[in-house]
C-alpha cells in the first residue's frame, strides 16, 4: 500500500534525476539543452561537493519562468489519476476500467476506452501513460507505460512514444518522464518532433520551480537535498527520506518516511515549517486549495487553520484528494464484500461548517 513507497526509494537511491523543456522552436529547443547540459554538470559536482561549501538558501531572488502545471496534483511516485483545466476535470473512471473520462461539473464524457493514469493538462492536451491495464490505486510504486495525448478540442488521441516510460510530468518546461538507462530511471525530456528521447540528467526528480531542479544525491550514507538552476545551487533543509512530494503556490511540500507530518518549505524566502499531525492519526494524502492546506487523516478529511484541524466531512472515507478550477474533487472509497474496494469520484463543495460531497461516476 502506502508504504511500499519507501522500497521504490531504496531502489533508485543511487540514481537521483531531474528535467526541462518542451521546444516551441529551434531557438529554444537549443537553448534549453544547453541548460540541462549545464545542470547534469551542476548535479554531478554536487555529489561529490560538501554542503558546507554551498551558501544557506533564503529563497529563490530571480524567477526564470513559469511551470505551468497544477504541480499539486502530481506528487512524485503516485498513481495521478486526475488532472484538469478551466474546462472541465480528468480522470481515469473506476467505475469503467479506469478510461479516460471528462467531468465539466454536469456532463460525464467517456474520451479515450483505455486504462490511464499520470494525468497531464496543458494548452488543450490531455497527457498521460498507459500500458493497457488497470492500476490499483492503493499501489504507489511507478508504473511503466506509453505516452499519450488527447486533443480536447480535436478529440484525437495519439500515441507518442514506442517506448515505455514512468513518472509522467508535463510543464511548458517540456514533457518530461523517467526512462531506464544504464539499469537504472534517469530524467527524460520528449522531443515531439521525432519522438526521441533527449536525456536531461541523471537524478532522481522531476520537479521543476522555475528553472530550478529539486534533485537528491546519495553520499556518505545519507540522502541530500538540492536545488539548482546550474549556477546557483543551495542544499535545502530536509532530514529523511521524502516521499510524495509537490510544489504549489511556491511552496515545496515533502513527508518524511516515518514521521506523522507534512514538512513545507517557501520556495520565496526559505522558510520552512512542519504540520504534526494527532497521534493516531496518519496521512493518507493532502492538497492545498485556496491557500488552505486539506489534509485525509485516517480517510476522512480535515483542514488545517490556525494551527488546528478541523474535521470537514465524517460521512465519506477518500484514498486521494485533488483540485480543480473551483472546487476540491476526492477518490472515495468503501468495502464492496469479500475485501473487495469500489471507488468512486467525488465533488466536495466547501460550506461553512464542512464539505458537501457530490458522487458523478
Amino acid at each position: 500500500m502506502k508504504y511500499f513507497i519507501i522500497l521504490f526509494f531504496l531502489y533508485f537511491i543511487i540514481t537521483l534525476s531531474g528535467c526541462e523543456n518542451k521546444e516551441e522552436n529551434n531557438i529554444l529547443f537549443e537553448k534549453n539543452n544547453v541548460i540541462a547540459d549545464t545542470v547534469t554538470k551542476t548535479i554531478t559536482e554536487l555529489s561529490t561537493q560538501s554542503s558546507e561549501s554551498l551558501p544557506e538558501f533564503k529563497g529563490i531572488q530571480e524567477l526564470k519562468g513559469k511551470t505551468g502545471s497544477s504541480a499539486v496534483n502530481n506528487k512524485e511516485c503516485c498513481y495521478q489519476p486526475f488532472c484538469y483545466d478551466d474546462r472541465a476535470v480528468y480522470f481515469a473512471n473506476p467505475r469503467d476500467n479506469q478510461y479516460l473520462y471528462s467531468y465539466d461539473g454536469e456532463n460525464l464524457r467517456l474520451l479515450a476506452d483505455m486504462p490511464v493514469y499520470c494525468l497531464n493538462c496543458l494548452d488543450g492536451m490531455i497527457y498521460f501513460l498507459s500500458n493497457g491495464s488497470q492500476l490499483n490505486p492503493l499501489d504507489l510504486i511507478t508504473v511503466q507505460g506509453y505516452l499519450y495525448s488527447y486533443d480536447i478540442l480535436n478529440e484525437k488521441l495519439t500515441c507518442l512514444t514506442d517506448y515505455t516510460v514512468s513518472n509522467l510530468f508535463v510543464s511548458d518546461r517540456g514533457i518530461l518522464y523517467l526512462q531506464e538507462s544504464g539499469g537504472h530511471e534517469a530524467v527524460y525530456r520528449l522531443d515531439e518532433s521525432t519522438g526521441e528521447s533527449i536525456f536531461m540528467y541523471d537524478c532522481y526528480s522531476i520537479m521543476d520551480y522555475h528553472g530550478y531542479y529539486i534533485h537528491h544525491a546519495y553520499r556518505n550514507g545519507r540522502i541530500n537535498y538540492f536545488i539548482t538552476d546550474g549556477s546557483d545551487s543551495y542544499q535545502l533543509p530536509i532530514e529523511g527520506i521524502s516521499r510524495n512530494d509537490c510544489i504549489s503556490d511556491g511552496k515545496y511540500y515533502y513527508r518524511i518516511q516515518g514521521k506523522r507530518s507534512l514538512n513545507i518549505i517557501d520556495l520565496t524566502n526559505g522558510e520552512w515549517f512542519d504540520i504534526e499531525v494527532p497521534k493516531g492519526k496518519s496521512i493518507w494524502d493532502y492538497t492545498v486549495f485556496n491557500g488552505e492546506v486539506y489534509l485525509l487523516l485516517g480517510g476522512y478529511l480535515f483542514v488545517y487553520r490556525e494551527g488546528e484541524f478541523i474535521n470537514m466531512n465524517e460521512e465519506i472515507q477518500f484514498e486521494n484528494i485533488y483540485i480543480g478550477r473551483d472546487c476540491l474533487y476526492g477518490l472515495g472509497e468503501k468495502y464492496a464484500g469479500n475485501e473487495r474496494r469500489e471507488y468512486d469520484f467525488y465533488k466536495l463543495i466547501v460550506e461553512e461548517g464542512g464539505v458537501r460531497g457530490e458522487k458523478f461516476t
